[in-house]
Order: structure tokens, then sequence, then C-alpha cells
């Protein structure tokens, strides 16, 4: 690989999630962050009050940069500015610049046998991991463990992972996993969260109210509720026609994408679907997707009423998502289910409208969400290595482990210490009020050292060594500080959030499913999948389009008669084409991937 003339480290990253969250924007001047007072400090570490510790990391200072990491990243490009530079700089000697990156670089990286400094893979591409490894381009992590204490420490059973299932059979760590931590839903549930959640049966709750709340116990009472709110609802004040559902064909991918988001609100999930069988969370087994009594056919039929009911748009079938989405917005329809909970209709003064306006979840007795993982201590996303061509190897390993370090990542989330949060004399950590009298007001404003949220929210290329919702042992707090409990306290309650809490007694939807019992986690299990060989993955496809077609058909079925008939041909098509083969190969890969995770949990 050809290199600079200066000292550079690239990292390389393709299609990477936030690290530093949506709380921050932006702050003037230290010194109002000075004059909180002890009312906020509800959040402490777990350290003597005593102690002169703080979330400042203390490593070596590095007086001028020593090099300068090129990050690669889809969409960014430009250097490092402002607090986060000075701050990376004088903890890792390193300066940081994003160049933009697609897919067809990292093939050609790949197909050259050489990769940068530093690199981080897309979101579970474990297939290029081990072209890479197999083609002596990473860095063997194991051999360098006294160099990485932090990494090694704080993400021991992710590396653990990396080494059993993808290490290319040599049992060693080459990459590092990323986003490892608690899945937020055990600190979102006690928040004052949004009524309208992307696990809830989301309706327009000003209409719902308008009919007279009728309770809904069940999804056949669901499609009766339904049409009564068309009926008093039929079509915008602008004249534009309303439908319960305005559904699209973009996401189905082998199956009905909206029948599998229906099953999963009862705790159900699609996560085999590729191999037509549903994986039930709560017992961890599986069973045929396509079979007679399962949830799929059972979603099929929900829809296929629904459109008898004339409740579904017309248009659904050759509309986007885009458009979809857009009626959702302009209020032309009644429900937002997970692939739109609303949010573009909820607007600020909708809900806090008198009364309010805006979608919200309805709560009925077969209610069990399907989350993702309860905990994720295996990381997931984006794996990063060092490539063995490197000139840097020292400022590479310097960097990752201080990538890795849970004082860092307190500032990567919430930007410099001193201006939306702080630590008192005691120990504790709290909110300024530069956070809740500025940013909360005006996201965009500079942080103190210069640069405002805009330009610094792909910290390290938009990948993250832990979740925002972990609380490492350090702390009481988690890392990203829009779950601590002074910011929680404090969060503005709109008037549509205050009549949802009336019906249900719960601050939100999740809050409801965790303290009721009823929240269903993924599986670990997920995770350990094989690689599906590919005769199976081209059978799988072809089965996928039978199903796909036959489902739309079967939802917009004349009558029962014709619905029960396309069921049965469907069946025909695709057993004819090898169904129960890619069943049970999907059956045998669950079963060995449940084997597998019980080391890991």
């Amino acid at each position: 690989m050809k290199k600079t003339s200066r000292p550079t480290i690239v990292i390389l990253t393709l299609a990477l999630a936030l690290v530093l969250t949506a709380l921050l924007g932006g702050c003037t001047q230290t010194e109002t962050a000075s004059t909180a007072t002890s009312e906020t400090t509800t959040a402490t570490t777990k350290q003597d009050a005593t102690s002169e510790s703080t979330p400042e990391p203390t490593p070596q200072i590095w007086e001028e940069a020593e090099a300068t990491l090129y990050y690669y990243k889809a969409g960014c490009s430009g250097p490092l500015t402002g607090w986060l530079d000075d701050f990376v700089v004088k903890h890792t000697g390193c300066h940081i610049e994003f160049v933009d990156l697609t897919a067809e670089v990292t093939q050609t990286l790949l197909a050259g046998g050489e990769l940068p400094d530093l690199i981080s893979f897309q979101t579970g591409d474990w297939e290029n991991v081990d072209i890479a490894i197999n083609g002596n381009m990473l860095v063997c992590l194991d051999e360098y463990q006294d160099a990485l204490p932090d990494l090694m420490e704080n993400v021991a059973v992710g590396l653990q992972f990396i080494r059993d299932m993808h290490s290319a059979d040599t049992g060693k760590a080459y990459v590092a996993p990323d986003n490892v931590g608690d899945y937020y839903s055990t600190i979102v549930s006690h928040s004052k969260a949004s009524p309208n959640d992307q696990y809830g049966a989301n309706v327009r709750w000003d209409v719902y109210q308008a009919i007279g709340a009728p309770e809904v116990s069940t999804f056949d009472d669901f499609l009766t509720v339904l049409r009564q709110m068309q009926d008093y609802y039929p079509e915008t004040e602008d004249g534009q026609k309303v439908y319960a559902f305005s559904l699209f064909p973009d996401w189905d991918a082998g199956s009905f994408w909206h029948a599998t988001q229906i099953f999963t609100l009862e705790g159900k999930w699609n996560g085999l679907a590729k191999y037509f069988l549903e994986w039930d969370f709560k017992t961890n087994e599986v069973s045929e997707l396509l079979a007679e009594d399962n949830s799929y056919l059972k979603a099929l039929k929900f829809f296929y009423e629904a459109n008898q009911l004339g409740l579904v748009d017309p248009d659904s079938l050759i509309q986007t998502y885009a458009t979809a989405s857009g009626k959702v917005n302009a209020g032309q329809a009644l429900t937002a289910w997970v692939w739109n909970s609303g949010g573009g209709f909820n607007t600020k003064d909708n809900v806090n409208a008198d009364p309010p306006v805006g979608f919200a979840s309805i709560i009925f007795d077969e209610y069990a969400p399907g989350v993702g993982a309860e905990a994720m201590p295996i990381g997931s996303n984006h794996p990063m290595g060092i490539g063995a061509a490197t000139e840097h190897l020292e400022e590479c390993l310097r960097f990752l482990n201080f990538f890795y370090t849970y004082e860092a990542n307190m500032t990567f989330f919430n930007g410099p210490q001193g201006d939306l949060w702080d630590i008192n004399e005691d120990g504790n950590l709290y909110a300024t009020n530069m956070f809740f009298d500025k940013f909360l007001k005006d996201n965009t404003i500079e942080l103190t050292g210069g640069g405002a949220l805009d330009n610094n929210k792909n910290i390290m290329g938009g990948s993250r060594a832990f979740m925002s919702t972990m609380t490492p042992l350090a702390y009481d707090v988690a890392l990203g500080m829009n779950y601590w409990p002074d910011v929680l306290a404090r969060a503005e309650i709109s008037n549509l959030s205050e009549e949802w809490t009336k019906t249900y007694g719960y601050d939100s939807p999740m809050a409801y499913a965790v303290a009721e019992d009823c929240i269903s986690y993924r599986p670990l299990a997920y995770y350990f999948l094989e690689t599906t060989p590919d005769d199976i993955s081209s059978l799988s496809a072809q089965i996928g389009d039978i199903v796909e077609t036959f489902s739309w058909q079967m939802v917009l079925a004349s009558d029962e008669d014709e619905f029960n008939t396309l069921y049965q041909e469907m069946l025909a098509q695709a057993e004819a084409l090898g169904l129960d083969l890619v069943m049970e190969f999907g059956k045998t890969a669950h079963a060995a991937a449940i084997e597998k995770a019980n080391n890991y949990e």
C-alpha cells in the first residue's frame, strides 16, 4: 500500500453508527458549567466519596501529535477539529482525518493483500475478516496483550467470542469487538419515554380517544377498533383519504415484512426467516414459519381481513417505503408500526396540543414485544483490527487501547468534561446547567474548545467500543448521559405522554413491558449462527421469491377461498423447490448456535 511522506495511521470503516449520541450539541463557556449545584448530582461513581479520581483519562499526555490517523468512512471527510481533536491528540498523540470510503475500496484493498494501519470492518462482515486473516493482513492482537490492557480487560468476553468464532480457525483474536454493553431497554424503561414505540401497536391516539378508547384485547378487537377509527376519521383536513394501514413491499426479504413485524409484538422473531423458521424469543425454540398454525399465517390473515374491511391503502403493493412513511407523517394513516413509530407526525405542536394529537401504543393482551439482546457481552457491529503492513504499530496499539477505556468513552459520548457534564468534589457525575439551559434549547452551539456536534458527530468514524447504555463498574451511571437519572428526571413530558400514562400507568410501552414481564429479548444464540452455504442460500432466495409473491396475493385475495387456495399453492411450490432442506439446515444451525451461546451467557 502506498504510504504518504508523513507518519500515518489509517482507520478504515464502513457504514458505522454514531458514537456521540444525539444528546450532545455544544455549549459556549465552561464557567456556566461551574454554576451547577449539588441539586443535580444524582449520578455517582462507584468510588470513595473523598477520591480525587475523575472520569478524565490519565494515560501519558502527548505534547505533539506523532501521527495523523486517516479515517475512512462512507460519506464523511475532513479532519477532526475543535475539542475532540484536542482530546484525542492529548491522549494518543494522533490527529484524525476522515476520508470518504466505498465498499468497492475495501474489496480493492483486500484483493491487493494489504490493509491500512487500522481497519474497522462493516457490520458483521466476518467473511472479509476471515479473508484478511488468511491473507496475513491483520496483526494478531493476542501477541500484544501487554500494550492493550484496557482492551483485553474491558471486552474480554467479546474477544473470546472472536477467538472461538471468527479467527479463521486460529483460536486467536485479530480484531476487537465494538458496541459491547447492556441493551437500552433496562434503562429506557425507567425514563419518561415517548408513548409511541418501535415495539408497539401505534395508533392515532387522538382518533382512538375520540371513539371512546374501546378496549383492545386481541388482534380481532384491534381490527374492529381500527374500522371504527377510520369511519370516524375517513380523510384529513385537506381532503386526503385516510387508511388504517399504508404498507409497502420495499423491505420484503423472502417473506411479507409487515407480517413478521406483527408477530414480533407477540415475542416471535424473523431472525431465521431466511430458513423459513419462526424463532420464539421466550422459549428459544423454532417452528416452521409457513405452518398453518404459526404466527406468519396468522399475520397474513390479519392483513387479509384488514383489507376486506377496507383498512389497507390500495396503493400498498406499488408504493415505496418513502411514500408510505410520508403518508404516516401527513396524517393519512391510523397506524404506525415498527417501521415508523409516527415520529414525523408527532411534532412538538401536535403532542402538546390540547387535546394532544399523535401516535401512541395500544397495549393488548397478547403484547409481548421482542426486542434486541438484553446484553451484548460479545459486542456487535464493526470489528476493528490493525493492518499487518503498518509502519506505526506502536501508535496503532496506543490508539486502540485508548479507544477501549471507559474514561475516554465518557468523553466520546458526552463531550469535554466541564461543558455538558462534570464531576463534583464528592465524585458525583452530573449534567450541568449548561446542558439544561443551553444545549436542550440549541444543540448547534459550539463546545468549549471549538466545534459543534455537527462537526464532531462521527467521532472515531462513528464506531464505538461500548453501547451508550453500558454502566461500567467504575460508575453508577451509563456512559451516555442521556440515561443519567438527573437528565431523565428533568425530561420534558408531552401532553400526549401524560394522557397515555393515565391510561396504562407507566411512562412508556417499554416500561410497561419490563414491569409486566412480557418483554422478550433476542437470544444470544443469534450471533452464533454459522454462515449459510451457497447451495442453501440459493434455494432460500428462490423459495423466498415465491413466499413474497404469494403472501401479497393472499393479503389482497378477494375472499377466504382464494386466500386458502393461494396458501396451499405457495406451500406446494416452496416444497417442490426444497423447503424442507432449507428448514432442516436452519434447525441444525439453530441448535448448534444455542450450544455455543451457552458458554457466553
